[in-house]
């Protein structure tokens, strides 16, 4: 009897303490060497970290350029190692940038291949998909299905109330299917991961169970961002020694609403110490770009899209940094993955949208919170903190210690203990 029950303890301390295979389906999947967000690159470092076995599916096109870099080009497939990862890349044939109709292919495209090629990946004890797009709920369902696994699904921004919002997705056709599929993916799924707790709210109140949805914020990534000297390199190479910069990353879409920060560079054009630095791409640039020419903003410097291990020099030679979206409803849920680069970085923020950032930043003294739409305030607020670097000063220190509240092995370690769990039952 004492044999038996001791080997039952051995089997399921065994069971608790095993290695998991995960499936993990992300489009957009990039490394610290790419542009972007690297949420599922960090998640994915720390499980093979922990002994665990990780294959990501992702698209072979770089999100920001919408460009497929050359090993890549004309292959459907394309495995390869990425510290330790196993990643399996699908060539797509159509761009992320050149049209509605482009993009909509795209994510079909993957759709359909990631679903082959994860049937040929052998050993699968979860299937997690991270979105946007939505679709990648198809192959998290059906491959769980097929290899008879739990399908976690994480949401990692409304849609298509998102898209709908912002004027991206107008047929009454693909909303009502988009609609049709959010909800079922997120019926289907063992456990719904929410990326803010406006999405928490939001997924409660859709009616999906709340012991059925986790809370798994972004992170920040306290070892790659911190405090450094303001004057460095990126400061001599763009002539900004002695300005006070206000700094904004990331896409430069329709759903950022860039245009009030060309306003407020307007406004102040003629404030000679004030400079903005807007690094990044996205379907609005052109556009922004226009605007500053037209404007004759000497004022605005716009650089193309950096590796993310670069970014911890942009922010470096930043005095603030800007976290700007247009004023829309869907928005007060957002808190992108930029800000906690910003506040690891050390540097105050300035908020033009209401949410979760705003009471983050107000609740720890780490920034300032303009009104939405009001380039005026923006302008009148980076006057205001060019005269004051002692507040500025400290302002960043707050920042830096908010940032440690979010570091990336936190929720890391959490988001394993969630897959453990369903792995378990």
């Amino acid at each position: 009897m004492l044999a038996t029950t001791a080997v039952t303890l051995l089997l399921s301390n065994s069971a608790i303490g095993a290695w998991m295979n995960v499936l993990y389906i992300h489009q957009y999947f990039q490394t610290r060497e790419h542009a972007g967000g690297t949420r599922s690159y960090e998640f994915a470092k720390y499980l093979v970290g922990q002994g665990h076995n990780v294959t990501v599916l992702s698209g072979a096109m770089h999100y920001s350029s919408g460009t497929t870099p050359e090993p890549y080009k004309g292959k459907v497939l394309v495995k390869e190692k990425v510290e330790k990862i196993h990643v399996v890349r699908v060539g797509m044939p159509f761009s992320y940038k050149r049209s509605f109709a482009s993009r909509i292919l795209s994510f079909l495209y993957f759709m359909l291949v990631s679903i082959l090629a994860g049937l040929r990946v052998r050993h699968v004890d979860v299937v997690f998909a991270t979105s946007t797009p939505l679709t990648v709920g198809v192959p998290g369902y059906v491959l769980s299905r097929v290899k008879r696994v739990p399908f976690v699904f994480e949401v990692r921004d409304l849609w298509p109330a998102s898209a709908v919002a912002v004027g991206a997705l107008r047929s009454r056709a693909l909303i009502r299917i988009s609609e049709w599929a959010e909800a079922f993916f997120y019926r289907k799924a063992r456990i719904v991961i929410a990326l803010t707790r406006g999405i928490y709210s939001a997924l409660c109140e859709k009616g999906i169970p709340v012991e059925k949805v986790q809370l798994i914020t972004h992170g920040a990534d306290v070892d790659l961002f911190r405090p450094l000297p303001k004057n460095n390199a990126v400061r001599t190479e763009l002539s900004l020694q002695g300005k006070f910069v206000a700094t904004y990353t990331g896409a430069h879409g329709l759903a950022n609403g860039l245009d009030v920060v060309m306003e407020a560079a307007r406004l102040l054009r003629h404030e000679t110490g004030i400079a903005f630095l807007l690094v990044g791409d996205g379907a609005e640039k052109g556009t922004l770009v226009k605007l500053a020419e037209d404007y004759a903003l000497d004022n605005v410097i716009f650089l193309d899209p950096r590796p993310k291990s670069q970014i911890p020099e942009v922010l470096a030679a930043a005095d603030l940094c800007l976290m700007i979206l247009r004023n829309l409803q869907v928005f007060q849920t957002a808190c992108p993955n930029k800000f906690f680069d910003y506040l690891a970085a050390g540097r105050p923020v300035l908020v033009n949208f209401l949410g979760e950032v705003k009471e983050m930043l107000e609740e720890r003294g780490a920034g300032v919170f303009v009104q939405p739409d009001d380039p005026h305030a923006m302008a009148q607020a980076i006057l205001e903190l060019e005269g004051d670097p002692a507040r500025c000063a400290e302002m960043g220190r707050k920042a830096r210690e908010l940032a440690m509240d979010f570091a990336r092995e936190k929720q890391a370690r959490k988001l394993e203990s969630v897959l453990r769990s369903v792995v378990q039952e």
